[in-house]
């Protein structure tokens, strides 16, 4: 299991695993939103690769924009997976 971070905007800011998260570190402005996500190796890769333009879909976050550069993730019932 993993805690995804994110701002306002959907913008990814850190995903760290649940005992990273834990031990501290990860304290983030009070607008940032946290999801406990599992997420399978591909999507991992995936999103660590593009985690600079990473935007992810949930509740309490903006829909999905069209904009060049973004790559888009969901998550659903606690599983994160690329839009």
């Amino acid at each position: 299991m993993y805690k995804l971070i994110v701002n306002h905007s959907g913008l990814l800011s850190a995903c760290p695993t649940n005992r990273q998260y834990l031990s501290g570190g990860y304290i983030g402005e009070p607008h940032m939103k946290v999801f406990s996500v599992s997420i399978d190796n591909a999507t991992y890769n995936d999103l660590y690769t593009n985690r600079d333009r990473a935007y992810v879909l949930g509740d309490g976050l903006p829909a999905m924009q069209e904009l060049p550069g973004r790559v888009y993730y969901q998550v659903e019932v606690g599983v994160l997976t690329k839009v």
